[in-house]
């Protein structure tokens, strides 16, 4: 007897993970690698190399810190900004980078078709499976990314002040979301572009998509090599027109006042009056980033509700098969005539 069909869940039984583990092993596993290579061992390579340019990068940018005489914190929260800002756009572009180059398998493509097609399984089920392995590529190339930071970088920070537990906890666990935050957003942008062109070319994508793929990879890439400068620039800018501090608004309106709310030591006179000039300084730059904190949760909510809206638009039918394609008559419609 035939099981009557059920509709899919967001909840995944056994056969939604089955299929979501699929879908995962797809972004790792494909035809440039042999079937005797471990493609987990590359993977693992990949998380090794995030995991260790965070530790690297944490413990680089915070030596200014631990060799700081007389460590004050208005001049430890001014330096932190800028620290705060140089995290959160790496992870912004390094997320952005391995979206880029999981280009082709963001999306349902025929050989999903081909191989689960025959299967009695509902579509619902199948496009649900390949969007929860999207996410957990997403939320654990981040995590990667941005944990040994968390935990280093705000350590280190205030290693020479005044802090008791509890605030530094809540640093470590600030810079966290707000990376992970940055990183998604980075990611999701990707997806944006790519199902938003795609919905709008419709057949003609196919066109332009190796093209595209490779444009996004050479500006990602330039925009990594010549990020100080891009900082730089990006500082001088409408900082409402720049998402980087948005996110850096967001660690302010949560973390910032945790380090200028520390008691200072007893400083030398000429050190005074630089912590005078240093809390002038970091004033100014909050009450500039500070009001940009709303940006940062609405510019990702919006990313990722315009990314999963466009993709489940392109998953409406499952692709044909490359074997079939030249029996079909009509192309697939597109949103752009």
């Amino acid at each position: 007897n035939k099981q009557p069909a059920t509709s899919p869940t967001w909840w995944p039984d056994v056969r939604d993970r089955l299929l979501t583990e699929h879908f995962r092993r797809r972004f790792v596993e494909n035809d440039l690698l042999s079937p005797e290579a471990d493609s987990h061992s590359a993977l693992a390579m990949v998380c090794g190399g995030l995991l260790t340019l965070g530790l690297f990068l944490s413990v680089l940018i915070s030596m200014k810190f631990l060799f700081m005489p007389f460590q004050s914190p208005a001049r430890t929260a001014a330096l932190a900004v800028d620290d705060r800002v140089l995290f959160i756009t790496l992870s912004m572009i390094v997320m952005a980078l391995v979206a880029v180059t999981t280009w082709d398998a963001l999306s349902l493509d025929p050989r999903d078709t081909a191989i689960l097609g025959p299967l009695p399984i509902e579509r619902g089920v199948i496009v649900l499976a390949k969007l929860r392995a999207v996410a957990v590529l997403a939320v654990g190339f981040s995590l990667a990314l941005s944990s040994l930071s968390s935990v280093f970088h705000p350590t280190l920070m205030v290693a020479k002040l005044t802090i008791g537990v509890v605030p530094a906890l809540a640093l470590i666990a600030v810079h966290l979301l707000v990376t992970l935050a940055a990183g998604l957003f980075g990611f999701a942008a990707v997806v944006v572009i790519r199902e938003v062109l795609r919905a709008a070319l419709g057949a003609r994508f196919a066109r332009v998509s190796a093209l595209l793929q490779s444009a996004l990879i050479v500006a990602l890439v330039a925009g990594l090599l010549l990020l100080p400068a891009v900082l730089s620039r990006a500082a001088r800018t409408e900082s409402r027109l720049v998402p980087p501090l948005w996110f850096a608004g967001l660690q302010e309106q949560l973390a910032g006042k945790l380090v200028m709310s520390m008691t200072p030591q007893r400083l030398p006179r000429l050190v005074a009056r630089q912590e005078e000039g240093a809390a002038v300084r970091y004033r100014e730059t909050a009450a500039r980033l500070r009001p940009l904190a709303w940006r940062a949760p609405a510019g990702l909510a919006l990313m990722i509700a315009v990314a999963v809206a466009a993709y489940f638009w392109n998953s409406r039918e499952l692709p044909l098969p490359l074997v079939g394609q030249r029996r079909r008559r009509h192309p697939p419609r597109r949103l752009l005539a």
